[in-house]
């Protein structure tokens, strides 16, 4: 089961989702307010994460839910912010991001992907004696309110123009929610309800059907099915063995998103 929610806001939130149709405004202001109403380090948990627990829950099958009942995979980064010796909440996000997202993550993306067209990418910023510095550096001189790379960008203020520091950020995303509605939808559909996937025992049917017709419907679950789709592949992969995956026509962009 989800670990109960405790901090008032959180309260109220859970239960504005709860009781508000799913694309309503009250509907968004209580996810808004759940999310807000969380401690720091679980607030951090719901911004990485496709599923949030409560989604995760409603998606396993009964025999699933049993054998996870006493699992909380928040616990990760709960202890890469328990190990941070940061003495800001700031600092704590940026060590386990460190120690989480960019290994796991972020770099290795980097790495598949310029290495898949033959380029050596390098990042300059994440030189040791660069990051040693910066941690030691205060929080408010790297967010300022909403204005994150605070010192960086009056670093190079004298540099660069005001719109390429004032840009808002942008990352290398793919129309992954379109392709789910339009070239890769039936591979979704294969993928997620074939009878190898059904026979699994571990998410619902009915569960993951509403995924993919709210998805049609409009309702972004892009990163929701991305991942179960994922999780199916390399279980055929790695635990069922090389001849239960059926070739698949992917296009080549996913590979490097």
């Amino acid at each position: 089961m989800p670990a109960p929610v405790r901090w008032p806001l959180a309260r109220v939130g859970a239960t504005l989702v709860r009781r508000s149709p799913e694309r309503s405004f009250l509907a968004q202001a209580g996810r808004g307010l759940h999310l807000l109403g969380q401690p720091p380090h679980r607030r951090y948990a719901r911004i990485l994460s496709y599923f949030t627990p409560e989604q995760k829950h409603a998606l396993y099958t009964d025999a699933l839910r049993t054998q996870l009942a006493e699992v909380d995979s928040y616990r990760l980064l709960d202890d890469a912010f328990d190990a941070s010796r940061a003495d800001s909440t700031v600092g704590r996000v940026i060590d386990s991001d460190l120690n989480m997202y960019l290994p796991g993550d972020l770099l290795a993306k980097v790495d598949i992907s310029t290495m898949a067209v033959s380029l050596e990418a390098r990042a300059p910023l994440l030189d040791h004696k660069v990051i040693e510095w910066a941690a030691g550096l205060p929080a408010h001189l790297k967010v300022r309110g909403r204005e994150t790379k605070y010192l960086l960008k009056r670093a190079v203020a004298d540099w660069l123009p005001a719109e390429v520091i004032n840009r808002p950020k942008m990352g290398f995303g793919v129309p992954l929610g379109n392709w789910l509605r339009t070239e890769l939808r039936n591979l979704a559909r294969d993928v997620l309800t074939d009878a190898t996937a059904r026979g699994r025992g571990l998410f619902r049917p009915d569960a993951v059907a509403a995924l993919l017709d709210q998805h049609d419907a409009g309702i972004d679950h892009s990163g929701r099915i991305w991942a179960l789709m994922q999780f199916e592949l390399w279980h055929r992969t790695f635990v069922d063995g090389p001849r239960a995956v059926s070739p698949v026509a992917v296009p080549s962009a996913i590979g490097h998103c």
